[in-house]
């Protein structure tokens, strides 16, 4: 027998507008005859019609007491108690209806939802599967055995049941929208949204498919339009503490930190259960720099669920911002108790072992961070450092290179190596890993060279013969623009360390635009470089006799480099004396034969008649900075 044929014997109740009339009805029925079962539960069938489950329950049990073999009661019953989430109940009941009638595909697929509902998915698939068996026409079973496939995480047979559902019913706004959570699982966004978007064409209130279409541009990082997904799916109904959570992500990756602020703390009036959210509303007040409340929904969160790895990184990470080192060791403890092959617990651990001055235990944490993950660039940094405050320059300068590798636009690590380099004396390479942070970021490594200034002035009150110190000192004043302080540092540094002269002969950061040329001079009147820049500067304003004279000077100072000859030949073509500009060119390629790759355009050994020297003039029209750079630049240095 058919579920219509029953339903039809039972006198089922009309519309919904005739369920209180129907039911006036039964109560005359049972008055004139208490022992009849089907108006028991014919008005059971009313009141479930109205949701008043409890009087509906009642009557079906009534109906099954006088007559325990009616099966249609049996399963109305089950229909009731799955309503009401009392589902071992429903299960019993279901089993006593198909015990009566094992034919009925009704019973078989609402007894899959049931045992879905407690996550039995294998049973419930077995459910579904009989169902279908009977009625392969039922796009619903379809739908909801794709359901369990889904939550098994078998999503080929997932999807093919979805699109099975759709075939028998191309207007299942429900199944599209499933279909497309699947997609969405899988990362076939493309396909995702093409479904959520039917299933809105056809139920324009479909909450659901809003969030999970809104949930789909948040992970394409359309954040603007998750938001108007949420949104638009709170409006349909408001008291989806989720909904309020996601679209607090969203704003969170928007970085308005207040707006997700007030999202995840709307989430938690509807539902204060939710770690997470207590999580991410930390996050957002970290980002505001409100340390206070962000350790409180850190604890809280953890309260909640104490297993929560990332939360108590995150508040021990907060307490190391605080300077609150000992809380901070605790939560890492706690995190590396939970999970010990955590790489960020090693590695927020390792800076609190930094910032307490324990090196050994940074660079054990930091060692163990690499081995669990190698592609930790920070982690090379930071172990970098720790060899570095230890003493150990070699490792501190294999561990910036390899920092470097990962992340070579970084001005810090350059600065970092370039420090080790001078504790190890290599001051030519320290120089250029000087320069090469000033370009990537000159405000960072201003502020980096100021920051050792206090550093330097008490290692020389210790030792007023360190030159390392002297040498460092010296950047971090041309850092400051300080060029008188610099050239006095220079002179100290070059006597306690000829090196230290033969490094900075070619430094081409030093500018000198806002500075007095004399004054360099006078305060270092040994030194080729300052005579180079003052030449380069009387050249760029075609004081051409005396540049001369200042490149005579430095190559009087030091004959050996064959890059102030090619200046002083470029001096020489721009005052029309040609003969002179060939000897130093032809004495420039003599000292050093590779220059001629570097700067081949413009020597002249040979010039018939005038010699066309436009190009000469715009490079001393360049910043002296620049030119210097162009012809001391790092690549031809050995």
């Amino acid at each position: 027998m058919t579920r219509t044929s029953k339903a039809r014997n039972y006198h089922n109740p009309g519309q919904n507008n005739e369920q209180h009339a129907t039911i006036a009805r039964y109560n005359q029925a049972i008055k004139r005859n208490p022992s009849d079962d089907k108006a028991y539960a014919s008005r059971g069938v009313a009141y479930y019609n109205i949701q008043n489950y409890s009087r509906a329950l009642a009557d079906f049990d009534q109906a099954l007491q006088l007559n325990p073999d009616d099966d249609y009661a049996w399963y109305k019953k089950g229909e009731t108690l799955r309503l009401l989430k009392r589902y071992e109940e429903a299960l019993t009941a279901y089993e006593q209806a198909l015990h009566l009638d094992p034919s009925d595909s009704a019973v078989w697929h609402n007894k899959g939802v049931t045992l879905q509902s407690l996550k039995r998915y294998e049973e419930a698939l077995v459910a579904y599967e009989q169902a279908l068996h009977l009625d392969p026409s039922n796009a619903q079973a379809y739908n909801n055995r794709g359901l369990a496939h889904a939550e098994l995480q078998d999503y080929p047979h997932a999807l093919s049941d979805f699109d099975h559902a759709l075939e028998l019913n191309s207007s299942y706004a429900g199944a599209y929208n499933n279909r497309g959570r699947v997609h969405a699982i899988l990362e076939d966004y493309p396909h995702a949204l093409s479904d959520f978007d039917h299933a809105l064409d056809l139920d324009p209130s479909n909450v659901k498919a809003y969030y999970n279409r809104g949930f789909t541009h948040a992970q394409l990082q359309n954040y603007s339009r998750a938001i108007a997904d949420y949104t638009q799916a709170l409006e349909l109904n408001p008291s989806q503490s989720l909904a309020y959570y996601r679209r607090g992500l969203a704003h969170a990756n928007l970085r308005d930190y207040s707006r997700a602020i007030a999202d995840y703390t709307q989430a938690l009036e509807l539902d204060p259960s939710n770690a997470q959210v207590y999580y991410n509303r930390g996050n957002a007040h970290v980002m505001q720099k409100d340390y206070p409340r962000a350790l409180a929904d850190y604890t809280q969160s953890l309260q909640l669920d104490p297993s929560q790895i990332s939360a108590y990184i995150n508040r021990g990470t907060t307490h190391l911002l605080l300077e609150d080192y000992p809380r901070a060791l605790a939560d890492f403890d706690h995190a590396l108790d939970l999970d010990p092959s955590d790489a960020t617990a090693y590695y927020n651990r390792g800076a609190i072992h930094m910032a307490l001055e324990d090196y050994s235990r940074a660079l054990a944490d930091y060692t163990q961070t690499l081995e669990l993950d190698p592609s930790y660039a920070e982690a090379y940094y930071s172990l970098g450092l720790a060899h570095l405050r230890q003493k150990d320059s070699p490792s501190a300068i294999t561990n910036f290179d390899r920092f470097l590798q990962l992340a070579p636009s970084s001005a810090k690590a350059y600065f970092q190596r370039g420090q080790a380099y001078v504790a190890s004396g290599v001051y030519q390479q320290a120089r250029l890993d000087y320069e090469r942070a000033f370009a990537l970021d000159s405000a960072e490594t201003m502020s980096l060279f100021q920051a050792t200034l206090p550093l330097l002035d008490r290692a020389l009150e210790r030792d007023p013969s360190d030159a390392k110190a002297y040498f460092n000192r010296m950047f971090a004043y041309a850092a400051l623009k300080d060029e008188a302080s610099m050239l006095t540092v220079i002179e100290r540094a070059s006597a306690l360390d000829p090196s230290i002269s033969a490094a900075m002969n070619s430094y081409t950061h030093i500018k000198f635009e806002h500075g007095d040329f004399d004054r360099a001079v006078q305060l270092s009147p040994t030194h080729p470089f300052v005579y180079l820049f003052r030449g380069c500067a009387y050249c760029k304003i075609k004081n051409y006799p005396r540049a001369i004279a200042d490149f005579d000077r430095a190559i009087q100072l030091d004959p050996s480099d064959a890059r102030v000859y090619i200046l002083r030949g470029f001096a020489s073509i721009l005052s029309n004396d040609v003969e002179r500009a060939t000897a130093d060119f032809d004495h420039a390629l003599t000292l050093d034969p590779s220059i001629v790759n570097s700067y081949g355009r413009y020597i002249y050994p040979k010039v018939e008649g005038q010699p066309d020297a436009s190009k000469l003039d715009r490079v001393f029209e360049q910043d002296i900075s620049v030119l210097t750079w162009q012809l001391y630049s790092p690549q031809s240095e050995e």
